[in-house]
């Protein structure tokens, strides 16, 4: 039937993508890095690849995830870390809370 085909398509084609991911993946793991290497993955341009930037880098690399997907995640961090500690904590949920609490009182006062 068309739909077994197409299972069968479906399923040859996964692994292809997979043996090659699988490949790709050995590659970047057994080869030595490089000057080169470092110099991309240092994102704060600092001298110092940090574990963050090489796990970025490698899941960059490996086709997992797109850098515009970081991005957003990383703004999404920024946004909800209201405190600007470089962290996410008690605090910043506490302050959101009175936010938008705020917010709500504000709305109210207009209406």
């Amino acid at each position: 039937s068309v739909a077994a085909v197409g299972e069968v398509l479906s399923s040859f084609a996964s692994a292809i993508v997979k043996k090659r991911r699988s490949t790709f993946y050995q590659q970047l793991v057994e080869n030595d890095l490089t000057m080169k290497d470092l110099e991309k993955m240092d994102s704060d341009k600092n001298g110092k690849v940090s574990r963050l930037e090489y796990v970025e880098f490698m899941l960059v690399q490996m086709k997992l995830v797109e850098p515009e997907v970081l991005q957003e995640l990383s703004d999404q961090f920024t946004r909800l870390d209201l405190t600007k500690s470089d962290c996410l904590e008690k605090a910043d949920l506490e302050l959101m809370v009175e936010l938008r609490e705020k917010q709500r009182n504000e709305v109210m006062e207009c209406s």
